[in-house]
């Protein structure tokens, strides 16, 4: 019989290796699953050390940041806080949930220096669900941002809070340059000192929702509510707010690479402000391009005689919009004040391009005032078909059309 000894050589040391391979794979340890573990924060009656924590009042630690930079205490770990008011920024790195035992009302986080709550951690959460909120106040000189959402981070939520910006704090909430993926900002209420923000994006932002909040800027409108600012956006969610006098602003980067797409407003009501939703750009030659634009099934109701509801400025250049995927559908505009009005309702300032603004209620069931004073549409916008009835969302199987059918 003819053997080859170079075969065998070789199925030997292959047998060999493959012994060894599972021998090891059973000998290496299997590293467990951390379980979830709640600590505790009482301010009157808890103590910063390494032996408290693990449960309530004296048992606790005293302060919020000890507790976060406790060893101890990891990613998908919670820290509930006891009512009091705690004095100190806050640095929430590590993937935490972070709420109160009784909800805003009770458990005050009093801010002291420029960034109030910086959250750099992917998952963390503050607040996260009804009556495990906070207040958080800035100082009324030293902070620049309520809160700062840093790092690039993915899957932060905050909710169930209530943030001011008085005295010098200019944002609610910022994202910062390294923007954010997966952002949830939901069920706050947000009250706004004049030129201030509620929700300020400077970085790209990815799959962000905005919802249920309470946004409340000054008598005069002069704020903003959610502002995307010369950053990249791929979808990006704003429903179901009531937002009063604070304009939200859509604003195009002149130099910034990436386009702004995907941006919903939807369900939401915007009352006694400067201007609903602001599109602009800070020069005529912008690089950003808009596409995928929905505004549907909001609210807006009077405001200042120098409110509009959608504008797109005359900054911005036709070319730099996709109107074919721009859509201003199925809202309810206020009807015009005998000529009074500064701004148009739906304006597109562009030069060119046709915004669609069909099947949207106008005040009246004869569509918008188009002549006399000042006009609800401007040129190059599309109003036809129109509602004859208020449109009430979600039920708007009674709503009917000029010119169309009934729709549901």
């Amino acid at each position: 019989m003819n053997t080859n000894p170079f075969k065998s050589k070789a199925l030997g040391i292959i047998l060999s290796l493959a012994m060894i391979l599972s021998m090891a794979a059973v000998a290496l340890p299997v590293s467990p699953v951390h379980a979830a573990v709640t600590y505790y924060v009482d301010g009157a009656l808890g103590t910063d050390d390494g032996s408290h924590g693990t449960s309530s009042g004296a048992g606790a630690f005293k302060t919020i940041q000890y507790a976060i930079s406790d060893v101890r205490v990891v990613a998908t770990d919670t820290i509930i806080v006891a009512a009091g008011t705690y004095t100190g920024d806050l640095t929430i790195s590590k993937g935490i949930i972070v709420r109160s035992a009784s909800g805003s009302a009770t458990t005050i986080i009093q801010l002291v220096d420029g960034v109030g709550i910086d959250i750099s951690a992917n998952s963390a959460k503050l607040g996260g669900s009804s009556g495990a909120g906070f207040t958080v106040t800035p100082h009324a000189t030293a902070t620049t941002f309520a809160i700062q959402v840093s790092g690039g981070v993915s899957g932060v939520e905050i909710s169930y809070n209530t943030i001011g910006t008085t005295g010098t704090a200019s944002q609610a909430i910022s994202v910062a340059a390294a923007g954010a993926t997966g952002l949830t900002v939901s069920t706050n209420t947000i009250t706004l000192d004049a030129g201030d923000v509620a929700v300020d994006c400077n970085g790209p932002i990815a799959t962000m929702t905005v919802s249920g909040n309470t946004i409340t800027g000054p008598a005069d409108g002069n704020a903003n509510s959610v502002s995307f600012y010369e950053c990249t956006v791929s979808t990006a969610t704003i429903s179901n707010n009531i937002i009063t006098a604070a304009t939200s602003q859509i604003r195009l980067g002149a130099t910034a690479a990436g386009s702004v797409t995907g941006i919903t407003y939807s369900g939401n009501s915007f009352t006694g402000t400067q201007g609903g939703i602001l599109v602009l750009e800070p020069t005529e030659a912008a690089a950003q391009r808009l596409t995928n634009l929905s505004v549907t099934r909001n609210t807006f109701a009077n405001g200042t005689p120098d409110t509009f509801s959608f504008m797109l400025l005359s900054t911005v250049e036709a070319g730099d919009v996709d109107f074919t995927t721009i859509a201003v559908n199925y809202n309810s505009f206020p009807a015009r004040r005998n000529g009074t009005d500064t701004f148009a309702s739906v304006t597109n300032d562009t030069g060119g391009g046709s915004l669609n603004a069909e099947t949207n209620w106008w005040g009246q069931s004869t569509g918008p005032v188009i002549a006399g004073g000042t006009a609800q549409v401007s040129t190059n916008v599309d109003y036809t078909p129109w509602s004859q009835c208020v449109i009430i969302y979600p039920n708007l199987a009674t709503d009917r059309l000029k010119g169309g059918t009934a729709y549901n």
